[in-house]
C-alpha cells in the first residue's frame, strides 16, 4: 500500500483480523454463510466458526500488542499466515460442496492476507 510503512500495514491487517474474529464469535451462522454457505446454519459449524473467530481475534490482539510495545510481531504474523494459508487450502478442498465461486473468493482473500504477511514479515521488526 503506497505511503504506508510495514507497521501500519501490520496494524491494518490485524484490525481486519480482529473485526472478522469478533464477528465470527458473535454471529457464527451469519458470517459463516459467507464462507461455507447454508451449512453454516448447523450447530456444529457454529462451533467451528466461533473457534476460528477466537483464533483470529487472538492473533490480532497479539500482533497489535507486540507492535504497540515494540516487541517482535513476527511470530504473530507467521501465525496469521499459517491460519490464512490453511483456511485457503481447506476452503478450496471443499469447493465442490460450498460452491466454486464462493470458495475461490474466500481462498483469494485468505491468500491475499497470507501474502501481505509474507511481504511485511522481514521488515516489521526491523523498521
Amino acid at each position: 500500500m503506497p505511503g504506508m510503512d510495514h507497521h501500519q500495514i501490520a496494524r491494518l491487517q490485524a484490525a481486519g483480523r480482529l473485526v472478522l474474529g469478533i464477528l465470527l464469535v458473535l454471529f457464527p451462522r451469519r458470517i459463516g454463510r459467507w464462507w461455507i454457505g447454508p451449512v453454516a446454519d448447523h450447530r456444529e459449524a457454529s462451533v467451528m466458526s466461533r473457534g476460528m473467530g477466537a483464533r483470529d481475534a487472538a492473533l490480532a490482539v497479539g500482533t497489535l500488542r507486540a507492535l504497540a510495545k515494540g516487541e517482535p510481531a513476527r511470530p504473530w504474523i507467521i501465525g496469521g499466515m499459517a491460519a490464512d494459508g490453511t483456511d485457503a487450502l481447506a476452503t478450496l478442498a471443499v469447493a465442490g460442496r460450498i460452491g466454486r465461486l464462493r470458495a475461490v473468493l474466500v481462498a483469494a482473500t485468505a491468500l491475499g492476507s497470507a501474502v501481505t504477511g509474507a511481504t511485511i514479515l522481514d521488515r516489521v521488526d526491523n523498521a
